[in-house]
């Protein structure tokens, strides 16, 4: 389940993204001759520092996916190792629903 972080982070990555996707339409269509050479350098600039960004958020996003993953992983596998030897600890060495039939 995705926390609170992550869907701020991914709304974030998703607005970068939608800026850059808007710039490019925008440089290409509207503005294509209307700039002049200052102008066309800072606003494909703008562009790039969107895309940048996007591309930034989403490698954040990936390495705490990853992180969370790791803890998650860690967490089920001490979960059934526990369970595993639980029984041990008890003292009989055989699981609760052995079926053994000697005393």
């Amino acid at each position: 389940m995705a926390s609170k972080a992550d869907v701020r982070r991914r709304s974030l990555g998703a607005l970068f993204l939608l800026a850059a996707i808007a710039t490019l339409i925008a440089g290409e269509t509207l503005l294509r001759n209307r700039l002049s050479p200052a102008a066309y350098l800072v606003f494909w600039a703008m562009c790039f520092v969107f895309t940048g960004l996007a591309v930034a958020i989403a490698i954040l996003d990936v390495a705490a996916t990853r992180r969370r993953m790791r803890k998650e992983h860690r967490e089920l596998l001490e979960s059934t190792l526990g369970q595993v030897t639980r029984p041990k600890k008890l003292g009989s060495g055989k699981a609760p629903n052995s079926t053994d039939s000697s005393p």
